[in-house]
């Protein structure tokens, strides 16, 4: 029997921070989708169904507080863990935004992965 790897969504539109990000990921054990447009956040969502999305606060194309609102508001989506990267604004509004964690960083690998451990283990 196969067991199914945890899967996170990555939305972050910076191909360096993202391929990095990826290669931590993948190297711990993870399954990662990437989503660097609005259009395939959607998409990556329906049909794939993560276990986690991890959200780059600087986005080209998006507010992505209202972004993680959005998430966590929806039906079908709003039981997933959202982790905010780069969160440099007052953490007040991260947490108004509904994340589940953030990060005040660049995404570095390390921090990553345990914020991620830690939203993903069973309770």
């Amino acid at each position: 029997m196969t067991t199914r790897r945890p899967a996170v969504l990555m939305v972050n539109d910076h191909p360096p921070s993202r391929t990095a990000l990826r290669r931590a990921l993948e190297g711990a054990g993870y399954t990662v989708w990437d989503a660097p447009s609005p259009v395939r956040l959607v998409s990556r969502l329906q049909v794939d169904r993560p276990d986690a999305v991890l959200l780059e606060t600087r986005q080209a194309w998006t507010d992505c507080y209202a972004l993680c609102r959005s998430l966590k508001r929806s039906p079908a989506f709003g039981h997933l863990p959202v982790l905010l990267l780069g969160a440099r604004a007052p953490a007040a509004r991260a947490l108004e935004s509904g994340c589940d964690r953030c990060l005040d960083s660049d995404g570095a690998p390390g921090s990553v992965l345990a914020a991620l451990g830690e939203l993903l283990e069973p309770r």
